[in-house]
C-alpha cells in the first residue's frame, strides 16, 4: 500500500484547513495569511458596508456630541452579520436589551449603591452569567449585551458621585447603543444580503464543487465540507422571519436541497479520493 493510501483522506485533501497551514512547516504562516486574506463572495460588500456604518455612526455621534462614540462604532462590529435577517434580529435584540437593562440597572444600582463589595460581586456574577448564557443557550448575544449594560451601570456608581450626572450618563448609554443599532437595522432593511439567496448560493456552490470533483478538475472541498449545514439552515430560518419563505412547502424544499447537496458533495469527495488513491497504487505497481 502506498504512503498516500496509508495516510487516508488527509493525504489527498489535506487536514481540512489546506496544505501546509501548520506554523511549524516552512511557509506555514504565509499560507495561513494567504488563506485568510483571500477574497470570497460578499467580502468586499460587507467591508464597505461596515465602513459606511462606522462613518455614519461617528458623524451622528459627533453631531449630537454623544459620549463614548468609540463604543458605538465597536457595536457595529459586534452586531454585524453576513445576512440581513440575522443582522436585523441581533440589532433589535441589542436595542431591547439596552432599554430593559438601563431601566433595571438603575433600580439595581439604587439598591446596592452603598455596598461596594456587593456591587463588585454582582458585576462578576452578572458578567459571567451573561457570557455563559450567550454560549450555552439559544438566547443569543442579547443576554451578554444585557449583562454588559448591568455591569457598566454598576461601575458608574463609583466614577460619577453626583446622582444627577449619573442618571444623565446612564441615559446617554441608551443613545450610544441606539444610534449604531438603528443604522444597522435600517441599512439591512434597505439593501442587506438576502438570507434566502445565500442559502441557495450555498447549495449551488456545493453542486458545482461536486461536479468538478467527478470530472477530475475539482479543488480541495474541505472548506465546503467543514462548513456543514448549520449556517445554511440558519439562513433558511432568517428567510422565514423576513418573509422571503412563506409556507412550509418552499421552506421544506430549500431545507431538503441543503441537506441533499451536502450528501452529494461528501459522496463526490469520497469517489474522487478513492480514484486518486487507486491511481497512486497503480503508479507504484
Amino acid at each position: 500500500m502506498t504512503d498516500a493510501a496509508q495516510a487516508g483522506p488527509a493525504a489527498v485533501w489535506g487536514d481540512g484547513r489546506g496544505a501546509g497551514l501548520s506554523p511549524h512547516r516552512p511557509g506555514g504562516l504565509l499560507a495561513l495569511f494567504d488563506r485568510e486574506m483571500r477574497p470570497y463572495d460578499g467580502r468586499l460588500y460587507m467591508s464597505v458596508h461596515i465602513a459606511c456604518l462606522c462613518a455614519l455612526t461617528a458623524v451622528v455621534a459627533m453631531t449630537l456630541r454623544v459620549p463614548e462614540a468609540l463604543l458605538a462604532c465597536y457595536l457595529i462590529f459586534f452586531a454585524y452579520k453576513d445576512n440581513a435577517g440575522e443582522a436585523i434580529s441581533l440589532g433589535l435584540q441589542l436595542l431591547g436589551a439596552a432599554t430593559v437593562g438601563i431601566f433595571l440597572g438603575i433600580i439595581l444600582l439604587m439598591a446596592v449603591a452603598d455596598a461596594p463589595m456587593l456591587r463588585l460581586a454582582l458585576i462578576l456574577l452578572i458578567t459571567f452569567g451573561g457570557m455563559f448564557m450567550w454560549r450555552a443557550s439559544n438566547l443569543g448575544p442579547g443576554t451578554y449585551a444585557l449583562a454588559c449594560v448591568f455591569a457598566f451601570i454598576l461601575m458608574l456608581g463609583d466614577n460619577v458621585p453626583v446622582q444627577e450626572f449619573l442618571v444623565r450618563g446612564i441615559m446617554w448609554l441608551w443613545v450610544v447603543v441606539a444610534i449604531p443599532m438603528l443604522l444597522l437595522v435600517f441599512s439591512n432593511i434597505l439593501f442587506g444580503r438576502s438570507p434566502r439567496a445565500l442559502a441557495q448560493r450555498r447549495v449551488s456552490d456545493r453542486l458545482e464543487a461536486a461536479a468538478d470533483l467527478l470530472e477530475g478538475r475539482g479543488e480541495d472541498p474541505a472548506e465546503l465540507l467543514e462548513a456543514g449545514n448549520n449556517a445554511a439552515l440558519g439562513y433558511v430560518r432568517m428567510a422565514q422571519l423576513m418573509g422571503e419563505l412563506r409556507g412550509t412547502e418552499p421552506t421544506d424544499r430549500l431545507t431538503a436541497e441543503i441537506v441533499a447537496s451536502s450528501r452529494i458533495l461528501i459522496a463526490a469527495a469520497a469517489l474522487a479520493e478513492a480514484g486518486a488513491l487507486s491511481g497512486a497504487d497503480g503508479a507504484d505497481e
